[in-house]
């Protein structure tokens, strides 16, 4: 194989050879930038999977911080409210909460983004349903939670807020019982009232209604038979009314509370194990997007290292074929050109191919074969002349002359 190689190659002809050397050092060039190019778009794309993987996980562990926020602000809110008020509370504890609901929600809608995009990991899109139920469940938490914040506010408000026209009612019916003539009667069935109507419930709103009315309905028997004014009697009763009303309302009100908080506590408990497990995924696909780009980064060194090897071994290669088939002839060709000027007629070149240096080495071999025929020739001729001018005799003179003619001629036959 090495020897009809070495055989094809040398059937080529020089400037063929020379553009094959070009075009292979060329393909090297070519080859190494391949290479390159490649092994630097692959450490550009893992570069970009771990940013993006940082990215997710960075905004997995922001909702999981702003949802424990937002849960801690929402349940101060309902325990200080009675500490330092509806409005204060509102203002520091609810808004704050639903503010940081609003950053859970924007944080989740970017995360469902980048999971959908082309270059997200299937271990981070299969997390694509589960988002979209925590999306889909905070929306819903910070709906309700609004509402029963504003529900607490318009319970427990200063001035306006539903308890606060009770007391001012309470105050109106006590005003009036405290000028009644029997309030010794009256106002033993009014603290009942009022100690039914406004402790705590923990009956359910049927049971509390029923006592209230019962509670009502005694006081409202003990005015009818009392000695009062008729419009004394009507004040009581009217006023009686709107206390009723109001208590209702407050009771309607804190049973609606005491069920959103309940389904609260419910959205809370199924949120938190989805973002859980979001996160851990987040930690996970972060880890393997670090481990995944330390390896391609050694893949694209052992890459360009070996192909820049294989460059430098190819090139000198290259210089070696070049240089016994091309620049090492060109030498022997010259060596022997100088023999020959030198006097050395018996020098030859080698001839081992059939391009043009092979060419040239035959011809340079010829025209020293040819050179030397010429001065053998002329050798004669020099001799005979020395010869024929010492002799005086014109017959041997005629006879050597025609001897050397018929010599150098190769005539097998002459006269004179």
């Amino acid at each position: 194989m090495k020897i009809k190689f070495r055989q094809w190659f040398g059937s080529l002809r020089t400037t063929t050879k020379i553009s094959l050397s070009i075009g292979l050092l060329m393909a090297i060039i070519v080859m190494e930038m391949v290479i390159g190019y490649a092994a630097l778009s692959a450490v550009w794309r893992a570069d970009n999977a771990i940013q993006t993987s940082t990215e997710m996980q960075r905004l997995a562990m922001t909702m999981g911080r702003n949802w424990e926020t937002a849960r801690r602000l929402q349940r101060e809110f309902f325990m200080q409210v009675a500490t330092i008020g509806a409005e204060e509370a509102y203002r520091v504890q609810a808004l704050a909460s639903a503010a940081k609901i609003s950053e859970v929600i924007r944080d989740g809608a970017t995360l469902r983004r980048l999971l959908l995009a082309p270059d997200a990991s299937m271990l981070m899109r299969e997390r694509v349903p589960d988002l979209d139920l925590i999306l889909a469940t905070v929306t819903e938490y910070a709906t309700l939670f609004d509402a029963s914040s504003k529900l607490e506010l318009r319970l427990t408000a200063g001035s306006s807020g539903l308890q606060a026209q009770r007391a001012a009612v309470v105050a109106t019916l006590a005003d009036a019982l405290a000028s009644a003539a029997d309030n010794a009667t009256l106002f033993p069935l009014f603290f009942t009232l009022r100690t039914v109507a406004e402790q705590p419930q923990t009956t359910g709103v049927s049971a509390a209604s029923a006592q209230r009315s019962a509670a009502d309905a005694a006081l409202r028997d003990a005015i009818a038979v009392s000695l009062l004014p008729v419009d004394q009697k009507n004040l009581l009763v009217s006023t009686l009314d709107e206390y009723a009303r109001m208590s209702d309302e407050i009771l309607q009100t804190e049973a609606q509370i005491h069920d959103q908080l309940a389904v609260l506590k419910v959205l809370g408990e199924r949120i938190e194990p989805n973002l859980l497990t979001l996160m851990a995924t987040a930690n996970k696909e972060s880890g393997q997007a670090r481990l995944q780009i330390a390896e391609t980064r050694q893949l694209a060194i052992m890459l360009m290292a070996g192909a820049t090897l294989a460059g430098f071994l190819a090139a000198v290669a290259i210089a070696v074929l070049l240089h016994y088939s091309v620049t090492r002839k060109i030498t022997l060709l010259t060596r022997v050109a100088g023999q020959l000027q030198a006097g050395d007629l018996n020098a030859r070149a080698v001839i081992d191919t059939t391009d043009e240096l092979g060419r040239l080495a035959a011809t340079l071999n010829a025209m020293a074969g040819e050179l030397g025929l010429t001065i053998e020739r002329l050798e004669v001729v020099r001799t005979a002349v020395l010869e024929l001018t010492s002799e005086l005799d014109v017959d041997k003179v005629l006879a050597r002359a025609l001897d050397v003619s018929a010599s150098l001629t190769g005539a097998a036959a002459g006269c004179i």
